[in-house]
């Protein structure tokens, strides 16, 4: 029994182009990356006059802003539920006046309330996300401080890595440039 070890690594999806957009065949494994950004995380707030209060905060902010867009899509599935709703009332009148038949009514019902049902599936997922964004950010700050404090065993998780960084360029002889999203603060 040997055991089957799996590595990630990235490539620019413009390597077989022929055009002037060609890439070097530059790839980069996930460990690898990893390290890099963890290196020059350390030593970008060594470097910088950046507080641990100021990243965590930062990090909130995200958080609030991800709630933010999670309730704004709760209330667009909500106005869905409500107009499905409000469908089935005005097909059962319909179906009441006889101009429309009992089968007809039955098969619009059916297919509207699949709808409803997946609309209200999705908005059941979304509370449960909602209400982890908190406890998930708490999670991502313990992980940052952890690594800005060089404590053993600490890593990045890949919602931190997309917190934090705006763009990752790999360039050839695999040196890589890292754009941060809280460059401004």
């Amino acid at each position: 029994n040997s055991k089957r070890r799996t590595f990630v690594s990235y490539r620019c999806p413009n390597r077989k182009r022929i055009d002037e957009e060609k890439c070097e065949n530059e790839s980069i494994t996930a460990l690898q990356l990893q390290k890099v950004i963890l290196h020059l995380l350390k030593k970008e707030f060594l470097l910088s006059d950046i507080q641990m209060k100021k990243l965590t905060d930062f990090n909130r902010e995200v958080g609030e802003i991800r709630k933010g867009q999670i309730e704004k899509t709760q209330k667009e599935l909500q106005k869905l539920v409500e107009n499905i709703d409000r469908k089935i009332s005005f097909c059962y009148l319909e179906y009441r006046s006889g101009s429309t038949s009992q089968t007809q009514f039955l098969e619009i019902k059916k297919k509207l309330e699949e709808k409803k049902e997946q609309n209200q599936w999705l908005l059941r997922e979304l509370s449960l996300k909602y209400t982890s964004v908190d406890r998930l950010v708490d999670k991502q700050n313990q992980a940052l401080c952890a690594v800005l404090k060089c404590q053993g065993g600490a890593g990045l998780n890949a919602d931190l890595v997309q917190n934090l960084i705006e763009k990752i360029y790999v360039y050839p002889g695999k040196r890589i440039e890292v754009l941060w999203k809280w460059k401004d603060i």
